[in-house]
């Protein structure tokens, strides 16, 4: 067995089911990882050439070192790529840029357009560029990726679009140069003759919540068997929608209303704390009755009311699941109506387990 890697996780994938619904659900192909499926209704263009693009830098008023940003470069196209595969997830043309230096922010603004999106022209999310700045050594003093301030998609025109964020490290005093460029694929696997099974799901995440009113069923300190044991056992969600897990039968989640958790801003469903991804796109919530995927193996007094799945065919910023496809099984534990307390057992596939995150499942103690 081995010993939990535990961390606090977001309230928001265990809350109180009850509003958005979804008009369809998405195909997911059983072959893994299930998020890398692109579209064939815009091509990529790979060969679009750089070419200078205008910009304007303005200072903060009464701002004591002018002239201190010099610009190097702005890329004409920002791709943005799936870091297991790199493959182009979105790109967008830069036309010009305003560039705005204040005493702890650096502000962008962009004029230009979406030219492509891998998961259709209808997939709304914010943008994202990377803005490093150097030294005149050429040392990096600080390297972030911006996210826009709107959702957008493909087609659309971009207008004073904000990027911003707070740059750590900076003494105007001196001088620098700013490059603003596509983010990096930062992918690192595991050596390939020690790597995870591609065809299994492995649970890189244990989370959990106490209501420090009761008293937990579970206690996370001296975890019971059947929890190892549930934890080794990889999910499977098929293309039409059925779960396989712990019961040789599988649960049929056609005949269970989702939610959804995505870029559409215009739901209510955040009353309900699922927050939207705008990143990476939809995430699905499915409540189901404890006793259609649990067994004998869990005492009376140990089993939950509710496991709610919830998966991301396109990745997630929860957990930092990024670019890949992920399930998360919480098991839920209420009174009155209300979760106080939870388990989240989270999983990704094998073949896009990182280096490190691969190095600490298998180090992990009995």
């Amino acid at each position: 067995m081995k010993k939990l890697y535990l961390i606090f996780t977001i309230i928001f994938l265990l809350s109180t089911a009850g509003c958005a619904s979804a008009e369809k659900t998405p195909f997911l192909s059983t072959e893994i990882p299930k998020n890398l499926a692109e579209t064939d209704d815009y091509a990529y263009v790979e060969d679009i050439p750089n070419t200078d693009v205008p910009y304007e830098i303005v200072y903060e008023q009464d701002f004591k070192h002018e002239n201190n940003i010099i610009v190097d470069n702005i890329d004409n196209v920002i791709t943005r790529r799936n870091a297991y595969t790199n493959k182009p997830v979105y790109s967008y043309r830069i036309d010009s840029v305003k560039i705005e230096i204040k005493e702890y922010t650096i502000d962008i603004f962009v004029d230009g357009e979406e030219l492509y999106d891998a998961h259709g022209s209808d997939s709304n999310r914010r943008l994202v560029l990377k803005a490093v700045l150097t030294d005149n050594e050429g040392y990096i003093i600080s390297s972030d990726e911006m996210l826009s301030d709107n959702i957008h998609k493909k087609g659309d025109i971009l207008k004073d679009e904000k990027f911003d964020r707070i740059f750590q490290n900076i003494n105007f005093n001196e001088k620098y140069h700013l490059n603003i460029t596509s983010p990096d694929s930062k992918y690192d696997p595991p050596a390939a003759d020690n790597a995870p099974d591609p065809n299994r799901n492995y649970c890189i995440h244990i989370g959990y919540q106490i209501n420090e009113t009761i008293v937990p069923p579970v206690d996370i300190n001296n975890l019971p068997q059947w929890f190892y044991e549930y934890r080794e056992k990889s999910p499977v969600l098929t293309d039409d929608m059925k779960l396989y897990w712990i019961k040789d039968t599988p649960v049929d989640l056609n005949n269970i209303k989702p939610e959804i958790s995505g870029p559409d801003e215009t739901s209510d469903k955040n009353k309900d704390f699922i927050m939207a991804d705008n990143h990476y796109g939809y995430d699905y919530y499915y409540d189901i009755p404890a006793d259609q995927i649990i067994d004998d193996r869990i005492p009376a007094n140990q089993r939950p009311d509710i496991i709610r799945l919830s998966y991301a065919p396109h990745g997630s910023r929860i957990l930092d699941i990024n670019d890949r496809y992920s399930l998360n099984l919480a098991f839920l534990y209420r009174n009155n109506n209300e979760t106080y307390y939870f388990i989240l057992f989270s999983y990704v596939p094998g073949n896009t387990l990182t280096a490190a995150e691969w190095e600490e499942y298998n180090n992990n103690d009995s």
